[in-house]
């Protein structure tokens, strides 16, 4: 894929790769399952491609050591240079937990882990050498990306990473309705109030914390595709 300017994804667009990604747990295919939980991640807008690969599954996993994967709601990010060498708490939608629980699932049964025992090391798992664990490149996940949405018709064009980002961030904003939306979208994404500011207009400010209105928003991801299942 060509590298240009990140832009919201179309709405239709929208729809029709989250309804691609829904319907990827059929197959039970490692590589769909592994695409589907990383690009729900990036579809809470909480972080860029970079910091989602270098996630470690005991990160995310509530009991590395338990037979049942309960993946948390609010995860916190290692310090780094990229956090600036601070932790970093940030939210997990219900739709990404429950599809990185599937893909964990599958890894550990698939003997795509190195431990058979305990939830550790990286994440999002590299298809070379079974059972070493080797961390997938960001490299990778663009790769699985685009040719994931070769499969998927009807797409005005072909998106990258970074736009489902910025499109997660501005949905996020929209679904804030309030002045305080760049406020609560800096706290949620790691980023300065003046860059989340540029993700969409302030409008009438909620009185809950912004730890609380964040919380309420993620939690609603999702939610309208699982409706229209029942």
């Amino acid at each position: 894929m060509r590298i240009r300017k990140p832009m919201v994804i179309e709405q239709q667009d929208q729809n029709r790769l989250l309804a691609a990604l829904d319907r990827a747990v059929e197959t039970g295919d490692f590589v769909d399952l592994r695409t589907r939980a990383f690009m729900y991640l990036l579809w809470d807008g909480a972080l860029r491609p970079g910091l989602a690969v270098a996630l470690n599954v005991e990160e995310l996993v509530k009991d590395p050591a338990a037979s049942r994967i309960h993946v948390v709601e609010e995860a916190v990010l290692r310090s780094s240079e990229a956090t600036q060498y601070r932790p970093r708490p940030f939210l997990i939608s219900p739709r990404a937990r429950s599809a990185i629980a599937d893909y964990l699932k599958t890894a550990r049964s698939e003997s795509w882990l190195a431990s058979s025992k305990r939830l550790e090391g990286p994440l999002w798992i590299s298809t070379h050498h079974r059972g070493t664990q080797q961390r997938m490149s960001q490299r990778t996940a663009m790769q699985a990306w685009h040719t994931f949405q070769q499969r998927v018709g009807g797409l005005a064009q072909e998106y990258q990473l970074d736009d489902v980002v910025i499109s997660a961030r501005v949905e996020f904003m929209r679904r804030v309705k309030g002045s305080r939306a760049a406020e609560i979208l800096a706290e949620h994404a790691g980023i300065s109030s003046k860059w989340a500011g540029h993700y969409s207009d302030h409008l009438s400010s909620p009185s809950s914390s912004a730890r609380d209105v964040a919380r309420d928003v993620i939690s609603q991801l999702g939610q309208k595709t699982k409706r229209k299942r029942g």
